[in-house]
């Protein structure tokens, strides 16, 4: 049976309980050295449309702070990465708030990153748009303080426990989608 990225990733982290293993370890032994979580599980690589890009992460805590290193095997600079930091960073701070720890630091390793060829025009507009307008201000995470357990955070369409604050849109790019 073939699924979706997503749901293929979403199949594994629940069947294997990654999850459940991840919040269980950082709660009940914050000094734990082997939080792995992997992506990559051979015996579900024929359920999924393209294996896992981002394909494991390892968890740590160090001073009252969550901290996640990130492996990619495969980035499309253009569309994937922006979409996996961000969700990356949100998971780590949805972790912390419920372990009762602060988000601390992302490090990301990537071995293949590229750019389409059929991506340059709209690279070469991203960075038009921030030569003409500079950096702009950073935008806030907001998690509702309320939710203490995982589980809880609102995954429905209208996300609310989870809302970014301050960010200016400046206009949709169109890329095409490459496998």
């Amino acid at each position: 049976m073939a699924h979706t990225i997503g749901t293929a990733y979403g199949y594994i982290v629940g069947k294997y309980k990654l999850m459940d293993k991840l919040l269980h370890s950082i709660q009940n032994d914050p000094n734990d050295r082997r939080r792995v979580i992997s992506l990559w599980q051979d015996a579900e690589l024929d359920t999924a449309v393209l294996p896992s890009c981002v394909w494991s992460s390892e968890w740590d805590v160090t001073d009252g702070k969550l901290n996640i290193w990130v492996h990619q095997r495969s980035c499309d600079t253009a569309l994937g990465l922006p979409f996996n930091v961000t969700q990356y960073a949100v998971l780590l701070s949805m972790v912390a708030q419920v372990c009762g720890l602060k988000p601390g630091t992302i490090d990301w390793s990537i071995k293949d990153a590229h750019i389409y060829v059929n991506q340059i025009d709209g690279i070469k507009e991203q960075l038009r748009r921030f030569k003409e307008k500079g950096s702009l201000p950073a935008p806030k995470l907001w998690l509702n303080p309320d939710v203490k357990n995982f589980y809880d955070f609102d995954s429905s369409k209208e996300c609310r426990d989870v809302k970014l604050e301050g960010y200016e849109h400046m206009g949709k790019i169109s890329f095409p989608i490459a496998q």
